[in-house]
Protein backbone atom coordinates (compact mmCIF):
# COMPACT_ATOMS: atom_id res chain seq x y z
CA UNK A 1 0.00 0.00 0.00
CA UNK A 2 0.95 3.26 -0.87
CA UNK A 3 1.71 6.21 1.82
CA UNK A 4 1.69 9.73 1.86
CA UNK A 5 3.25 11.29 4.64
CA UNK A 6 3.44 15.16 5.87
CA UNK A 7 6.66 15.87 7.55
CA UNK A 8 7.09 19.37 9.89
CA UNK A 9 10.87 19.89 10.49
CA UNK A 10 11.10 21.11 13.84
CA UNK A 11 12.27 24.76 14.74
CA UNK A 12 16.31 25.33 15.09
CA UNK A 13 19.15 26.00 12.79
CA UNK A 14 20.71 23.03 14.01
CA UNK A 15 17.99 20.80 13.47
CA UNK A 16 17.37 21.96 9.49
CA UNK A 17 21.17 21.09 9.05
CA UNK A 18 21.36 17.55 10.66
CA UNK A 19 18.33 16.81 8.69
CA UNK A 20 20.13 17.91 5.45
CA UNK A 21 23.27 16.78 6.39
CA UNK A 22 21.37 13.06 7.07
CA UNK A 23 19.25 13.27 3.83
CA UNK A 24 22.17 14.13 1.35
CA UNK A 25 24.23 11.02 3.01
CA UNK A 26 21.35 8.80 3.34
CA UNK A 27 18.92 9.84 0.91
CA UNK A 28 14.98 9.30 0.79
CA UNK A 29 13.05 6.18 2.86
CA UNK A 30 13.43 2.74 0.37
CA UNK A 31 10.45 2.90 -2.33
CA UNK A 32 9.68 6.39 -2.19
CA UNK A 33 8.17 7.56 -5.13
CA UNK A 34 8.21 11.25 -5.11
CA UNK A 35 9.35 13.50 -2.42
CA UNK A 36 8.26 17.32 -2.26
CA UNK A 37 9.99 19.97 -0.37
CA UNK A 38 8.51 23.87 0.50
CA UNK A 39 10.58 26.56 -0.53
CA UNK A 40 11.22 27.69 3.25
CA UNK A 41 12.48 23.61 3.65
CA UNK A 42 10.03 23.62 6.44
CA UNK A 43 7.66 20.79 5.34
CA UNK A 44 7.85 18.02 2.92
CA UNK A 45 5.72 15.84 1.85
CA UNK A 46 6.53 12.38 0.46
CA UNK A 47 4.77 9.52 -1.12
CA UNK A 48 6.08 5.21 -0.63
CA UNK A 49 5.09 2.86 -2.20
CA UNK A 50 6.37 0.63 0.83
CA UNK A 51 3.46 -2.55 0.84
CA UNK A 52 3.39 -4.27 4.52
CA UNK A 53 7.12 -3.90 4.94
CA UNK A 54 7.80 -0.16 5.98
CA UNK A 55 11.54 1.34 5.96
CA UNK A 56 11.71 1.27 9.50
CA UNK A 57 15.60 2.88 9.84
CA UNK A 58 14.74 5.75 7.78
CA UNK A 59 11.95 6.32 9.51
CA UNK A 60 14.03 6.44 12.80
CA UNK A 61 16.89 8.53 11.25
CA UNK A 62 14.59 11.09 10.53
CA UNK A 63 12.06 11.06 13.31
CA UNK A 64 13.98 13.28 15.85
CA UNK A 65 13.58 16.10 13.04
CA UNK A 66 10.37 16.30 11.84
CA UNK A 67 6.85 15.90 12.97
CA UNK A 68 5.20 13.52 10.81
CA UNK A 69 1.66 12.63 9.88
CA UNK A 70 1.28 9.28 7.51
CA UNK A 71 -1.81 8.29 5.78
CA UNK A 72 -2.59 5.36 3.48
CA UNK A 73 -3.41 6.00 0.43
CA UNK A 74 -4.53 4.93 -3.08
CA UNK A 75 -5.06 5.73 -6.92
CA UNK A 76 -8.32 7.47 -7.56
CA UNK A 77 -9.17 4.72 -10.30
CA UNK A 78 -12.09 2.67 -11.27
CA UNK A 79 -11.97 0.49 -8.41
CA UNK A 80 -11.50 3.49 -6.04
CA UNK A 81 -14.92 4.99 -7.83
CA UNK A 82 -16.32 1.56 -7.88
CA UNK A 83 -15.99 1.79 -3.64
CA UNK A 84 -16.86 4.88 -3.26
CA UNK A 85 -20.46 4.46 -5.57
CA UNK A 86 -20.96 1.61 -3.51
CA UNK A 87 -19.88 3.17 -0.14
CA UNK A 88 -22.64 6.04 -1.02
CA UNK A 89 -25.44 3.96 -1.80
CA UNK A 90 -25.40 2.18 1.78
CA UNK A 91 -25.52 5.70 2.65
CA UNK A 92 -28.88 5.81 1.19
Amino acid sequence: MKTLTIMRMRGGADVQAKALELFAKHGPSRDTQLVLGSLNSQVFVSVVDGGDDPDLVSVATFAPYFDMETFPVVELDEGWMAAMTEAVQRQQ
